[in-house]
């Protein structure tokens, strides 16, 4: 068993990398509590040769499997000046089903370490359905966890797919990326009125009070389904200002609507 302390204490970066590929005689989760620990140890070690010798190795021609750890690695690291050498690798393998669907997982999670220059990258992986869902899915996820709003129109393009998977991870992003995410969500929340889907009322709450006109606007809608979400949706925003519009909705004709504001006032506490 590598001693990995102190590989670390002598700054041996090289012997450190080179646990990346390391195999253990006790099997996988052996083998992958030292590769673990060695990304680690780099992490902590911060040694500036770190990000260039690693980007150097996944520039080689190896199996594909040989790039996982060194991906991790990278993305622990966090530095953006792995963006470009990753989103090569993502372009060399994105057409072939096979390697990308061993890598993509790793690809796109370390980019979505290394903040708002991995938006275009990503935005490509997020456009990508040839390997599945899957991928979409993990690219929208980083990219709502990198909050750049110059995602948003992408992101909303992709709520057009029809696939419920993909719609639920793009909402989920949206809900995190700001004032300009609020106008495709308010439309997802009108665009099928009788799916039983909240999470567009969920992600709209989360971007209070920017959202708080439109949910109140939206209490007006000729759907009762819209109506309803929207009633959620202020509830879910915490703000003692939504109790006089939701107890207007309590007046509303329709029973669910007016089930849905009792509901929301609930929860803020229904008191002057």
């Amino acid at each position: 068993m590598p001693d990995i302390s102190k590989m670390k204490a002598n700054g041996d970066v090289k012997g450190l990398i080179a646990l990346l590929h390391w195999h253990d005689s006790d099997g996988y989760s052996a083998t992958m509590r030292v590769r673990n620990r060695a990304i680690q140890a780099l992490v902590e070690l911060g040694d500036p040769s770190t990000v260039s010798l690693l980007i150097e190795y996944i520039g080689l021609d190896v199996p594909e499997g040989r790039y996982m750890d060194p991906l991790k690695a990278l993305g622990a690291i966090g530095d953006p000046s792995a963006v470009g050498p990753i989103a090569d690798l993502q372009d060399r393998f994105i057409e072939s089903h096979y390697a990308y669907s061993l890598l993509h997982e790793d690809i796109i999670k370390a980019l979505g370490n290394l903040g708002p220059t991995a938006v275009p990258p990503l935005i490509k992986a997020l456009q990508h359905r040839k390997c599945g869902n899957g991928p979409v899915c993990n690219a929208a996820r980083a990219l709502g966890d990198i909050g750049d709003p110059s995602a948003v129109d992408a992101l909303a393009k992709m709520l057009m797919t029809g696939v419920s998977a993909i719609t639920e991870a793009v909402v989920e992003a949206l809900g995190k990326l700001g004032p300009t995410a609020i106008a495709p969500l308010m439309r997802e929340m009108s665009r099928n009125p009788q799916f039983k889907n909240w999470n567009a009322a969920r992600a709209l709450s989360s971007l209070a009070p920017d959202s708080f006109d439109p949910l109140v606007a939206a209490l007006k809608h000729r759907s009762p389904g819209v109506r309803a979400r929207a009633a959620v949706a202020l509830g879910l925003t915490g703000m003692r200002s939504a109790r006089k519009p939701l107890r207007a909705a309590m007046k509303d004709k329709n029973e669910d609507v007016r089930n849905e504001a009792k509901k929301a006032l609930d929860w803020l506490g229904n008191k002057n």
